[in-house]
Formats: C-alpha cells, structure tokens, sequence
C-alpha cells in the first residue's frame, strides 16, 4: 500500500513541540484576558506569574510548590516578587543617590520615614 508510512499514530504519546506550546501559551494568554501587547510569553514567564498570583492570594509555599512542580523551597524563590514597600524604598534610595539635591527624592525619603 502507497499510504503505509502515512498513517497516524494515534496511541503515541508524544512531547509537546517548542512551536505548539509556544502557540498554547498565547491561546491561555488570550482567554485568561492577559494583555499581549509588546509582551513576550513564555513557560518560564508564565510559571513566574502563577507563583506570584498564588503567593499574592497568600497561599502557603507547600500549595505553591504542588502547582510549579518544585521540589525545594530554595529553587522557588526566584520567583516571589519583592514586597512592595521594599521595592519602592530600594527604588527611593536609588533616585536620592543619582540626585541627591532633586526635590522629588527629598520628598520620598520624608515619606518612606
């Protein structure tokens, strides 16, 4: 028969290919309403959001760490996002050591004291 080698395979499980998970990503990106506008999506960006959203809903690390597939808590923690009142302090000092005498970075010091 011609069509011997053309047959599918309907019983291999095979892996998914850089492609088609790459054109999944987008798909969820899509339905879930995430804005795509000059975003790039990948795996590894995708499982950095789901870590901070489940940390954000204040789940325990244990619960995080069933859905990212981690085995440790220390192989987890690059993806917490950093407090908040932290970043904006860091961000703060950041702008008062590259202009000292601006106003703007007077006014932020007072605030975050």
């Amino acid at each position: 028969d011609e069509n011997f080698y053309l047959q599918l395979l309907e019983d291999l499980k095979a892996h998914m290919g850089e492609n088609q998970f790459k054109n999944f990503m987008h798909i969820i990106a899509q339905e879930t309403g995430i804005e795509l506008l000059n975003r790039k999506i990948t795996n590894q960006s995708g499982r950095k959001t789901l870590i901070q959203s489940l940390k954000d809903m204040r789940k325990s690390d244990y619960e995080v760490m069933t859905n990212s597939r981690h085995k440790t808590i220390c192989g987890m923690i690059s993806y917490k996002r950093p407090k908040d009142n932290l970043q904006m302090k860091n961000i703060s000092d950041l702008y008062s050591a590259i202009a000292p005498n601006n106003q703007l970075a007077q006014s932020n010091q007072v605030i975050q004291n």
